[in-house]
């Protein structure tokens, strides 16, 4: 009967038949026989229309074979699909749906030993698997979406198949296999279709395997993971050897000898070990493929993973001395390094529209901590991020901030201002969320700052910087918007959500102190980042463009605040710039009101033919730098300076405050700040005498030689006859206790100064010391500018003039009428007492020699008292007619320093921007360099009221 059955069978089922060795029911590690094999490959890719009739029946006697666990048989059947895959893969989709049922009914089975077996079949499937397939027919996507899940969840940690609870080296195999069948379906090319992407199956699982709470671990998976690619490479470059090799003892595969001498617990940590590693392996599969999509989404797939270990009370995050680590780091960094190096900004953009789009509350103030620490961890790296757009995550990072400011509460992370008494659970709670809100502040701030590490065009920090800057600056459209923000933001709190646009966000963003201050600081932290002190790996090799002091136009507002802390903020944040970004250039003084001329000569040269003019036209227009427009900040900032003197009187702090800021001013910027900061101390010591009580007088009068004493340090003239005057009257304040603690040389650290606008307690000024001293004042101008160093060589000329013997000279006298043409007109019909319209006051020297006392702490002599110039100059006749317009008369004119004589050389800026090395004050038309003499020498209360040099009525 059985010979009658084999002969009515069809041929190709009577081949698949002859594979079957006869074994018992139990058996395993069955093979097929070979030679018959070899007849059924043959036969099958022989005669196409037979390989799918071969599937199907091999389908129908796995489904037979299953239920009576004949694990024998189907060992031999999953060969034989893998012998008919890899025999003629271009025939695969013929009957790949055989292939995937096969395997559907051994995973239902539970059975580990028939799992095991077909994952060397579907490694094949997967390497051959046309991804085109899986777009045609949807009962097939969903035939291999259902495989690769289930063959997914065998890896999971959390359970493992079956009704009963498998001993841990059963579950271990359980999750290898898993693991194995994922690495088949990370190499595979479905993976990276979009049809047939399964990460948001696949990835959790592999991450799984890879939590721990220990990080060294991770480094102990990584290392064996690096050695086993290694290895593997080095015997992929080796001659394959026959299969008939027979293998002694010295070929064979190394054992580790924990398995065969250690205890059960070390046995199940190297099996631990060796699924840690091949899950690092899978990991590594997906990111290091060149496909933006799929890193897109297994990045995705990781952070909500890390959502999950946030929301079960995991920690993934540890910071420890500032820094941070842990699981989520780690991970994060990992993939970074994994990923193609033109697709990694993928990761970082991914990380922060996550960040951007998950709903902000208390709840979820953890989630968006960590989420900005990875995102800070990959910033502060050397990691190259080419391609990304630094600008748009800088306006994220921003946009972050103003959503977290405008959370309802407190912003600067109080409570919610309430008078009601909370219970200790609610207390606990609430203070719980207030230090996430000032610790997530704190991360994008240092976001912010580390974006600064990775610089790939020249003006990146200056974009940086303006972009934040820009949103500081008071609204035009309500003036009052500064000035009462809280008020505005209570009227109307849904406004700045509804419209961020770049017209409305400076009303909606800065408006509260916590963001102006969170917005400086982050300024700060640009400027550390993007000049450190010591170099890192990265784009050293990139040459930046310097901040220039444009950035800082307009900005001044800032430091009259209302608020102390944004104010120290702002000062933090210039004294950075002062640090970072100038260089020695910027110490030579720069007279902005010069006038380059073209050389006559060059001219002449030029103007020989039509076709030279042309070509000489055109090259010029070329080769003209862009114009940069003239900066006021530093004349700007210095009446801020006064303004903020004469305002927060009160505060010491805030007088400490503006001395640190002018002293680096000098010191960094050196006559270009004094031209401008020493009229404006002379005008603040005039004011002394109308300050209400003593105290205020003697903070006023410490800013003032304060600002002496940093002259004598920083110009070197402390040893002079003005030097020792200033110290000896600073000497004798202190020993008065008439002096403010913390101004001094050197300034004190900007951290030890407090905050501004807070009163602090004060020693008690001795009463008979305050109504019989007073407060000497300087006021020996001239001498204060001719005690400085010789006038540099460089900035000497043949017909220069400003000297004590020259016919002009710029002590300012009645005589400066008869050739300033600014006042010539006025006071040629004015008498002379119109020209003073307040008398200058008398030196400390002249007031002992006429023997004159000060009121008690009066810092000014009365205005009826008038010096008389020991070395008065005539005044000097007006020019002919004839004479007023030859080339002998010219040495006399007013700008008699500021004509270059040399020809203007072509300026080259325009090629490459500028360097490093450049100046950050941005002098285009490089004007002849000063001195302090030339500049400071026309300081005196007895000139015009409408000139620079007056300090009586100065120009504030």
């Amino acid at each position: 009967m059985n010979a009658i059955q084999q002969r009515c069978r069809p041929k190709h089922q009577v081949l698949v038949l002859k594979c079957y060795p006869r074994t018992t029911k139990g058996a395993v590690d069955v093979k097929p026989n070979s030679s018959e094999l070899s007849y059924l490959l043959y036969y099958a890719t022989s005669r196409k229309t037979k390989i799918q009739k071969v599937a199907s029946f091999l389908e129908k006697k796995t489904a037979s074979d299953v239920w009576r666990l004949r694990i024998g048989n189907v060992q031999v059947t999953l060969q034989i699909l893998e012998a008919l895959i890899e025999k003629n893969p271009k025939d695969l989709p013929l009957f790949a749906p055989s292939v995937l049922k096969i395997l559907d009914l051994i995973l239902r089975s539970n059975d580990i030993t028939m799992v095991e077996s077909s994952i060397p079949t579907f490694e094949a499937f997967c390497a051959n698997h046309d991804a085109s397939s899986l777009f045609a027919d949807q009962a097939y996507l969903k035939q291999y979406e259902s495989v690769v899940h289930q063959y997914a969840k065998l890896a999971s940690t959390r359970g493992s198949p079956g009704k009963t609870q498998p001993s841990k080296p059963v579950a271990m195999r359980w999750r290898n296999s898993g693991l194995e069948a994922i690495r088949s379906v990370a190499s595979s090319d479905a993976l990276s279709s979009i049809a047939g992407r399964q990460l948001d199956t696949v990835v959790p699982m592999i991450l799984e395997n890879l939590w721990t709470d220990n990080d060294d671990f991770l480094e102990v998976l990584l290392q064996r993971a690096e050695l086993e690619e290694k290895v593997g490479t080095e015997r992929l470059l080796k001659r394959r050897t026959s299969n008939a090799t027979v293998r002694t003892a010295d070929t064979a595969g190394d054992t580790n000898p924990i398995a065969l001498s250690g205890s059960a617990w070390d046995v199940d940590k190297l099996a631990e070990e060796d699924i840690g590693v091949l899950a690092m392996q899978c990991l590594k599969q997906i990111f290091i493929i060149p496909n933006r999509s799929q890193i897109h989404g297994a990045t995705s797939a990781l952070l909500r993973f890390v959502e999950e270990r946030i929301t079960q009370g995991e920690t993934v995050v540890r910071t420890h001395n500032n820094k941070d680590g842990g699981w989520a780091i780690k991970m994060f960094g990992l993939i970074s390094r994994w990923t193609p190096v033109q697709d990694r900004y993928v990761i970082l953009v991914t990380a922060l529209d996550n960040l951007i789009r998950k709903p902000l509350t208390d709840e979820t103030l953890q989630q968006h901590i960590v989420l900005t620490a990875m995102i800070a961890s990959l910033l502060r790296s050397d990691v190259n991020l080419i391609g990304l757009s630094v600008m748009d995550v800088l306006l994220g990072l921003i946009h972050h901030m103003k959503r977290l400011v405008q959370m309802p509460g407190d912003p600067s992370g109080g409570g919610s201002g309430q008078n009601e008494p909370l219970s200790p659970t609610v207390a606990e709670a609430v203070e719980k969320f207030a230090t996430d809100r000032k610790e997530l502040l704190s991360r994008i701030q240092q976001c912010v700052g580390d974006l600064a590490t990775h610089v790939y065009y020249a003006d990146q920090i200056s974009d940086m910087i303006s972009a934040i800057l820009l949103r500081l600056k008071p609204a035009r459209s309500n003036s009052t918007a500064n000035s009462s923000p809280h008020n505005e933001k209570a009227e109307n709190p849904t406004t700045s959500i509804t419209n961020f646009s770049d017209d409305a966000h400076a009303d909606s963003l800065f408006s509260l102190t916590v963001a102006k201050t969170a917005a400086l600081k982050s300024i700060k932290g640009i400027l550390l980042v993007a000049n450190p002190k010591t170099k890192i790996s990265g784009n050293v090799s990139l040459s930046r463009n310097r901040v220039p002091i444009q950035v800082w136009e307009g900005t001044q507002w800032l430091l009259r605040d209302p608020d102390g802390q944004v104010r120290k903020a702002y000062a933090d944040a210039l004294l950075t710039w002062l640090d970072r970004e100038t260089t020695a250039a910027d110490l030579k003084a720069r007279d902005e009101n010069a006038v380059t001329q073209r050389s006559p000569l060059k001219s002449r040269e030029l103007a020989t033919t039509a076709n030279a003019r042309r070509a000489v036209s055109s090259a010029s227009n070329r080769e003209k730098p862009a114009h940069t427009p003239r900066s006021h900040f530093l004349q700007l900032i210095h009446v801020a300076i006064y303004d903020n003197a004469l305002t927060y009187v009160d505060y010491e702090t805030d007088i400490v405050l503006l001395h640190v800021l002018l002293a680096k001013l000098v010191n960094k910027l050196g006559v270009n700040a004094v031209r401008y900061g020493l009229p404006m101390i002379f005008r603040l010591q005039e004011d002394i005498q109308e300050a209400e009580t003593p105290l205020h007088k003697v903070r006023l009068g410490s800013l003032c030689h304060g600002y002496f004493w940093v002259l004598t340090e920083k110009f070197d003239f402390d040893a002079s006859v003005v030097g020792r005057a200033i110290h000896n009257e600073i000497i004798r304040r202190r020993s008065k206790h008439f002096w403010v603690e913390g101004v001094h040389i050197p300034t004190p650290l900007l951290e030890l100064v407090g905050t501004p606008g807070m009163a602090r307690p004060q020693p008690k000024m001795p009463v008979h010391e305050v109504e019989y001293e007073a407060l000497l004042p300087f006021d020996d101008r001239t001498s204060l500018v001719e005690c400085h160093l010789q006038t540099p060589n460089f900035a000497t000329t043949v017909n220069d003039d400003d000297s004590s013997d020259s016919m002009v000279s710029y002590d300012m006298t009645a005589s400066e009428i008869s050739f300033n043409p600014a006042q010539a007109d006025t006071g040629r019909d004015r008498p002379s007492s119109a020209v003073l319209p307040r008398s200058r006051p008398i030196s400390r020297e002249r007031k002992a020699s006429l023997g004159e006392s000060l009121g008690p702490l009066n810092s000014n002599p009365p205005d009826s008292v008038i010096e008389e110039d020991e070395e008065f100059v005539p005044p000097v006749p007006p020019l002919p007619a004839g004479l007023a317009n030859e080339n002998t008369w010219s040495t006399v004119s007013s700008q008699d320093n500021t004509t270059p004589l040399k020809p203007a050389k072509r300026n080259l800026k325009s090629r490459g921007g500028d360097s490093v090395l450049s100046s950050v004050l941005g002098n285009e038309d490089a004007p002849p360099v000063g001195d302090l003499q030339s500049l400071l020498k026309g300081i005196d209360s007895r000139a015009g009221e409408h000139s620079l040099g007056n300090v009586t009525k100065p120009p504030y």
